[in-house]
C-alpha cells in the first residue's frame, strides 16, 4: 500500500518543528508524491494524493489559503502544509474549520526549514515504499502463475508483514477505456483503492496482468469489503471512470491461484451483465462453467446450440438471439416480449417461429430451453 501521510511525518515535528494544525483524523490518506505549489490555478496539473508545500511568497496574508485548500481538497489532494514566512499572518479560523471537518490534514512548517531538505525525505520514503510495493506485488503475481513454488515465496511475504496463515480476498479490475487510456485509468482506480484501504487500516498488494489489475486484501470481513466496493464504484463515477470490479473469492494463499483464474470471466460477467461489484460467492451456475478450464469446450457448446441463429443474425442483420434470449427470460410470454420491444405480438409470435426454424428445436420444451439458457449464461464469461 502507498506511504500514508502519518507514516511520513513520524519524525517530521523533531527534525522539521512540522506540526498538525488540524483535519488530524485524514493523516491516513496516502500520498504518492510531494509537490510546491504557490498558486490554486496550478492545481489543474495534480494527479490526486499530493501533499502540498506551500510558502505564499506569490500572495499576502494568509486570507487566500482558505480557497486554495478547498482546490486542493477538491483535486483529491492528500494534505496541505504551510511554510509560513513575515508575509503571512495567523492562519485563518475559516481554514481550520474546514480542513477539521472534511478531515484534510493542514500541517505547519517553521519558515527557518528548508523545503528542499523536508521534500527529499519525503520523495525518498515514498520511492522505498513504491520499491517495497512493487517488490510484494511481483511476489504475488508470481504465486499466481507458479503456485508450485509457494515456499520460496513465504520468506518475502513474512518480512512484508503478510501473515502466511492468514485469509485474504483477490479482487480483480478492469477500466471501460482505450488500451492508450488504460495506464492512466488503471492507476488512478489504485490510488482511489488505496486510500479506500488506508481509511480501513486494511493491508494489501496490487498487481497487473495484461489489461487487468488485482488486489490481494488480507484479514477483511466479506460485508466490510462490499461496503468499500460499493463506496469505491461511487467514487468512480463520480470522477467520470468505468471501471468492472470482481471479487474472485476468499481463502488461504493456496487458494488464491484457483481465484486468479476466475478473474477475467468474471470482469467479462460483471461488463456484460452491467452491475459491479461482482462476487463469485453469489454466483449459481455460472460458478461451474468459469472452473471450466478449457474454454474451448464451452466455445463448441455455445455454437452448437446458437451458432446458426448467430449466423442467421450476421447475414439478414435481424436480432433475433436477442429475441430469444428476452423470449425465455420472459417464461416463453410472447405478450412480455412484445411490451419490452415496443412491437406487436403478431410479430413477435412470427419473429419465434422463425427462430424455432432455424435451430431446429422445440422452444416448448423445458429441456432444450435448458440448453439454451445454458448456452446464453456461457456466453457472458467467454
Amino acid at each position: 500500500m502507498a506511504v500514508t501521510l502519518r507514516k511520513l511525518c513520524e519524525r517530521a515535528n523533531y527534525l522539521y518543528g512540522m506540526r498538525v494544525l488540524a483535519g488530524g483524523e485524514g493523516m491516513d490518506r496516502p500520498v504518492q508524491w510531494v509537490h510546491v505549489l504557490e498558486d490554486a490555478e496550478a492545481a489543474d496539473f495534480l494527479h490526486g494524493g499530493e501533499l502540498i508545500f506551500t510558502t505564499g511568497i506569490a500572495e499576502r496574508g494568509t486570507a487566500w489559503l482558505t480557497g486554495f485548500a478547498e482546490e486542493l481538497y477538491r483535486r483529491g489532494a492528500s494534505g496541505l502544509v504551510v511554510s509560513r514566512g513575515p508575509q503571512m499572518g495567523e492562519i485563518p479560523e475559516e481554514l481550520l474549520d474546514f480542513c477539521g471537518k472534511e478531515r484534510f490534514p493542514l500541517l505547519d512548517l517553521p519558515r527557518k526549514t528548508k523545503l528542499v531538505d523536508i521534500t527529499r525525505d519525503f520523495c525518498g520514503q515514498i520511492f522505498l515504499k513504491e520499491k517495497e510495493e512493487e517488490d510484494i506485488g511481483t511476489v504475488f503475481k508470481n504465486l499466481m502463475h507458479a503456485p508450485e513454488g509457494m515456499s520460496r515465496y513465504l520468506p518475502a511475504l513474512k518480512n512484508h508483514h503478510f501473515d502466511i496463515r492468514g485469509k485474504y480476498w483477490l479482487v480483480a479490475v478492469s477500466a471501460d477505456c482505450g488500451a492508450e487510456r488504460r495506464p492512466e485509468r488503471l492507476r488512478q482506480i489504485r490510488q482511489l483503492f488505496s486510500r479506500r484501504l488506508c481509511d480501513l487500516h486494511v493491508q494489501g498488494a496490487f498487481f497487473e496482468e495484461k489489461e487487468e489489475m488485482y488486489a490481494v486484501l488480507e484479514h477483511m470481513e466479506g460485508e466490510e469489503l462490499r461496503r468499500a466496493l460499493l463506496q469505491l464504484q461511487k467514487e468512480l463515477e463520480g470522477i467520470g471512470l468505468q471501471a468492472c470490479l470482481a471479487v474472485n473469492g476468499q481463502g488461504e494463499l493456496k487458494d488464491l491461484p484457483a481465484c486468479f483464474r476466475r478473474g477475467t470471466s468474471l470482469l467479462k460477467l460483471a461488463g456484460k451483465r452491467g452491475t459491479t461489484p461482482v462476487f463469485y460467492e453469489d454466483l449459481g451456475i455460472e460458478k461451474l462453467l468459469i472452473s471450466v478450464e478449457d474454454r474451448r469446450l464451452l466455445e463448441e457448446y455455445v455454437h452448437a446450440v446458437l451458432g446458426p441463429l448467430e449466423a442467421y443474425d450476421q447475414t439478414k442483420g435481424t436480432h433475433f438471439e436477442e429475441i430469444l434470449k428476452m423470449y425465455l427470460s420472459f417464461d416463453g410470454s410472447v405478450q412480455k416480449v412484445a411490451e419490452a420491444s415496443y412491437v406487436h405480438r403478431n410479430t413477435v409470435n412470427y419473429q419465434i417461429n422463425r427462430i424455432k426454424k432455424i435451430l431446429g428445436r422445440d422452444l416448448g420444451s423445458m429441456e432444450e430451453r435448458l440448453r439454451i439458457l445454458l448456452a446464453f449464461q456461457i456466453q457472458e464469461i467467454l
